[in-house]
């Protein structure tokens, strides 16, 4: 006889001995769940303390379900191991393994075989019971565990459909964390969806794709969704200024709120205008200064007017001509005015020298005293 065959009948008839049972030791298969046309690899887990070569079990499946076969898992079970299946009279069908070289199944935990089942066309859905029983696990010498029975449930379910939602982000934020809905059988796991998008990518619209990722389902399809990359919001605001009354314009600037990306003005199609009303000569006071007519691919632009503040112009007390100098053409000057013939150089708050808010001959007599107490004064000058 085969010295292999020989020793594969050795560990069977090792597993009928009496076993002593380990209270780590336990073998154990999880719920799962299935559609219709799906082939189910079924992990069978071992988790022990021992070392064994060798073990059996029977599957039994509930109505409307198919046995499609079994196998090692390399990272656990020896190389040497030789492993068979065959179906029982009560229909189970019975898994046995054995190492040749006596080598121990490798570890102290996780998958060491694989079952394969799916549902027949007719099967209904919900969930079903199928067992391993008759469980026998064998060391070398004979000893190991046995378990009569251990439950797991199958649940037959409606393929699903996932259903990618619609979403929507500015220019230059990163994508939202992507959602579906799902109709048809529960997922068995989160899908995986990406998008083509990034922080970056211009405004308009993105498919949303999906894939299983980590789901087990076996039926699934995708409805992709769209992710829309609106304007981000870009402000422009006016500077503020403050001119004299006679100074030129300076030239107006603006300060930019709401770039993406570290970009800037290069960003924009086209640069804005500014303008106002105001001119160097306009009276002294406020002016608005409007910002219009810029354009960008990816932001929505709204503006902030500034002001131009317009002062009077600086003047000396008796200066009524405004020529920077205090002597008798400013008297002539104020004389004119009281006359009611001023001139266009007539300059009022220098005329006014007394403050009172009109200019008359007392505003005369400070013009003189304020030329005669200037030691560089021309005498000859003043005359009336």
């Amino acid at each position: 006889m085969n010295m292999r065959i020989k020793k594969l009948i050795m560990a069977v008839i090792c597993l009928a001995i009496s076993m002593t049972v380990l209270a780590a030791d336990n073998i154990s298969i999880k719920d799962f769940r299935i559609t219709r046309g799906e082939w189910k690899i079924v992990s069978v887990e071992l988790n022990n303390e021992a070392t064994y070569v060798a073990f059996q079990f029977d599957v039994y499946l509930p109505d409307g379900y198919i046995f499609g076969g079994c196998w090692p898992c390399i990272d656990r079970v020896p190389e040497s191991t030789t492993s068979s299946f065959n179906q029982q009279d009560d229909g189970s069908y019975r898994v046995i393994a054995a190492a040749m070289e006596g080598q121990p199944i490798k570890g102290n935990s996780g998958e060491f075989m694989y079952i394969y089942i799916t549902p027949k066309e007719d099967a209904g859905l919900g969930s079903k019971t199928g067992y391993l029983r008759n469980v026998k696990v064998s060391k070398a010498d004979g000893t190991g565990f046995t378990v009569s029975e251990i439950p797991f449930t199958i649940t037959l379910i409606d393929p699903s459909t996932v259903y990618i939602k619609n979403c929507t982000r500015e220019y230059g934020d990163e994508n939202p964390v992507f959602e579906y809905t799902v109709e048809g059988g529960e997922l068995d796991g989160t899908p995986y969806m990406w998008c083509d998008a990034w922080a970056g990518s211009p405004v308009g619209e993105y498919t949303i794709t999906g894939d299983p990722g980590t789901c087990t389902n076996f039926n699934m399809t995708f409805v992709g969704g769209t992710l829309t990359i609106t304007k981000a919001p870009l402000t422009i605001k006016a500077r503020d200024y403050t001119i004299k009354q006679g100074e030129p314009l300076p030239e107006f600037e603006v300060e930019y709120e709401g770039f993406k990306n570290g970009e800037y003005v290069y960003a924009l199609n086209t640069l804005p205008t500014l303008s106002t009303t105001a001119t160097s000569d306009s009276e002294p006071g406020k002016y608005q200064i409007t910002v219009s007519g810029a354009t960008a691919e990816n932001y929505a632009i709204s503006y902030v007017a500034g002001t131009l503040t317009i002062e009077g112009p600086d003047f000396i007390p008796g200066d009524a001509n405004g020529d920077g100098k205090v002597n008798v053409t400013d008297i002539v000057e104020i004389v004119s005015y009281i006359m009611g013939k001023p001139s266009n150089r007539f300059v009022f708050t220098a005329a006014d020298v007394t403050g009172d808010g009109d200019v008359n001959v007392t505003d005369i007599v400070s013009v003189v005293n304020i030329i005669l107490s200037n030691p560089s004064r021309e005498i000859d000058e003043i005359s009336l």
